[in-house]
């Protein structure tokens, strides 16, 4: 190839090291005259020299420290929102898709007598969803990058905290409150796990729902969509009202701080997974109904 003939010949000029003109590019080349600001040439003081020289140093370092931060500030709010709205997109996109497969079926007239095999309507619902998710390895790939972010960040975090309480030699006032908010970080991640389960088995519940409510498929999206933007909406409105209003209202009032607000948010975070599992079971028995009678050995197959 050209490029490598080429590159080869400029990286090591052997036949050319002799050449006269070769010697005299070289030398001319070094000389301070052909330089672009030759400060010679203007006259300027030594050390008006060495001062401009170290603004431009301080310049450049001051502009690699703040392009640090910006990646690091750019790679933790991609952390951060993904651990946050993951169960909502995917949640989002499974619910629709699946709601639009069962309904294609029934757009074909394959669903009743699918439904008449031995696993029954909610058999067949139930594997069209779990073909859905597991497409392309997405349910095994997806829920395992969101654990290594989460996991990954709250050791972090919680570990600095750890660290720092551990090799301070200094007593502070603060390390009880430090250790509580390492604490704190630890059911933060929790929390955040226990939400994106709750909220994937919400999609596939609804997607198996909102199928039974419309036979075209558009129309079984939009209802999902709808049923479940609704259901996210809502908890994400309890979550803002409980941590974000009542909460700091309750530190505020009462004078709560270390152990005392750890433990009231704890039962927040408790309070509000028993919503989400009280949301599930009542999805769980809708669809139920609407869909038609469980195979319990299924999901004995699936546990298993």
């Amino acid at each position: 190839m050209i490029t490598f003939k080429l590159w080869r010949s400029l990286r090591s000029p052997a036949l050319i090291y002799t050449h006269p003109l070769f010697k005299q590019t070289v030398r001319q080349r070094h000389r301070s005259d052909n330089a672009f600001l030759n400060w010679d040439t203007l006259g300027v003081p030594g050390w008006v020299r060495q001062i401009v020289r170290f603004l431009l140093l301080a310049l450049v370092t001051l502009l690699f420290v703040f392009l640090v931060y910006v990646m690091v500030f750019l790679v933790l709010f991609y952390i951060v929102f993904s651990l946050l709205l993951s169960g909502a997109i995917w949640g989002v996109q499974w619910s629709t898709g699946i709601a639009s497969l069962i309904a294609r079926e029934r757009e074909r007239r394959t669903h009743d007598l699918l439904a008449v095999t031995p696993t029954g309507a909610w058999g067949i619902a139930w594997i069209v969803s779990s073909g859905y998710i597991h497409a392309d390895q997405a349910f095994r790939t997806r829920t395992r990058r969101f654990r290594v972010l989460l996991w990954g960040l709250v050791i972090a975090l919680a570990g600095m905290i750890v660290l720092s309480l551990m090799f301070d030699t200094s007593p502070s006032p603060y390390a009880e409150n430090f250790f509580w908010a390492a604490c704190a970080i630890i059911l933060t991640g929790m929390a955040l796990h226990f939400e994106l389960m709750a909220s994937l088995v919400s999609a596939v519940l609804i997607g198996m729902l909102a199928s039974t409510f419309a036979s075209r498929r558009i129309e079984a999206s939009m209802v999902a969509l709808a049923l479940f933007a609704g259901l996210q909406l809502t908890y994400l409105f309890l979550i803002y009202v409980s941590l974000l209003v009542v909460l700091p209202q309750l530190a505020t009032t009462y004078g709560l701080y270390g152990f005392s607000l750890v433990a009231i948010f704890t039962l927040f975070l408790v309070g509000l997974g028993c919503l989400r599992e009280i949301a599930n079971q009542l999805l769980w028995r809708v669809t139920q109904q609407r869909v038609g009678a469980i195979d319990e050995s299924m999901l004995m197959l699936a546990a298993a």
